[in-house]
């Protein structure tokens, strides 16, 4: 059951132009979560259920957000998503030992149980740079992967050059498909995906190091 949090993230999404399908196995939140979507796709059923995951074509899924209040739960349909073709996938979870075990079997991104914090950056998504976001123990702290746009004030210039909130590390950056770490002398350039670890209240100041002029 995606419960409270899937009542409230489902229709975020679909406010971002992304074609939202919920599967839940409580009457209540399915009608809930209908009544707040107006074109997506609201499920009676069990996220494990091979049969019916394949039905609703999850192979075709960009990603699959499994947000129930049990992690070894989350883990499996995650994992059974991720084996019938499924893109991407989410995770929620509570107790931050499952944090690691998540990552290491393949889950792509592990969210603390603060999951809407995540709407602090979705503004962003609409600019085309933020790939992902994982939010870490207690939101306090935010892992986003994101693109550096073409103009931006990174974009080409030494690290030690710009002035980035102290709240915030670059801890890699991916270029031609090779990563890198960095250090004070490296510069990013347009296309670059970079993995910054940043303080939450300062995560849109953060952001806008990487969006080009409009």
């Amino acid at each position: 059951g995606a419960g409270r949090t899937g009542q409230i993230l489902a229709p975020m999404l679909e406010e971002q132009g992304i074609s939202v399908k919920v599967i839940d196995n409580d009457r209540d939140h399915c009608r809930l979560v209908a009544s707040r979507l107006k074109k997506g796709i609201v499920l009676y059923g069990d996220g494990t259920d091979i049969d019916l995951l394949k039905q609703e074509g999850v192979e075709d899924a960009d990603i699959v957000i499994c947000i129930t209040s049990d992690e070894r739960l989350n883990m499996m349909m995650a994992l059974l998503a991720k084996h019938l073709g499924a893109r991407q996938t989410i995770v929620r979870v509570v107790r931050t030992e499952y944090v690691a075990l998540m990552q290491q079997v393949g889950v792509d991104i592990v969210l603390a149980t603060r999951l809407l914090a995540a709407g602090e950056v979705l503004s962003f998504v609409r600019s085309g740079s933020i790939e992902r976001v994982s939010l870490l123990e207690g939101a306090c702290v935010q892992a986003v992967e994101v693109i550096v746009q073409e103009g931006s004030p990174l974009d080409g210039r030494r690290l030690m050059d710009v002035d980035l909130p102290k709240g915030c590390l670059i801890g890699t950056y991916v270029r031609d498909g090779k990563a890198f770490i960095p250090d004070g002398c490296s510069a990013l350039h347009a296309g670059d995906r970079a993995i910054v670890i940043v303080e939450a209240d300062q995560a849109s100041d953060v952001l806008s190091f990487f969006k080009g002029g409009d």
